[in-house]
C-alpha cells in the first residue's frame, strides 16, 4: 500500500512563478488538494488568470507581482501573505531566471 500525503486541506501555500506554465499547474495541484494559495510572478495578467482558476477550485487566492530575485518583494509577499491568510505551510520556488536556466 502506498503510503498516502498529508492532508493540504486549510493549508496555505506560497508558489513563486504561479503565473504559468509549472508554477500555475503547482498552484492548481495545490488549491484542488484543500490549500488557499498566494502567488507570485512578474506579469499581473497571468496571475489573475492562476487566481481565477484557484478561486474557481472554492479556495483562496492572493496575488501579487514582483521579482523573487528582489529580497524586498520576497519579504513583501511573505507579509501580504500572513496578513491574508493568518499563516504559512508551504512554499515552492517555480519561478526560473535566464540566468538559473541550464543552457
Amino acid at each position: 500500500m502506498a503510503p498516502s500525503m498529508p492532508s493540504l486541506q486549510d493549508k496555505v501555500a506560497i508558489v513563486t512563478g504561479g503565473g504559468r506554465g509549472i508554477g500555475r499547474a503547482t498552484a492548481i495541484a495545490l488549491a484542488q488538494e484543500g490549500a488557499d494559495v498566494a502567488i507570485v510572478a512578474r506579469t499581473a495578467h497571468e496571475l489573475n488568470e492562476t487566481a481565477r482558476l484557484i478561486e474557481s477550485l472554492g479556495r483562496r487566492a492572493m496575488t501579487q507581482s514582483g521579482d523573487v530575485r528582489k529580497s524586498c518583494d520576497i519579504e513583501q509577499l511573505i507579509q501580504r501573505s500572513l496578513d491574508a491568510f493568518g499563516r504559512i505551510d508551504l512554499y515552492t520556488n517555480k519561478a526560473l531566471s535566464s540566468s538559473s536556466m541550464l543552457k
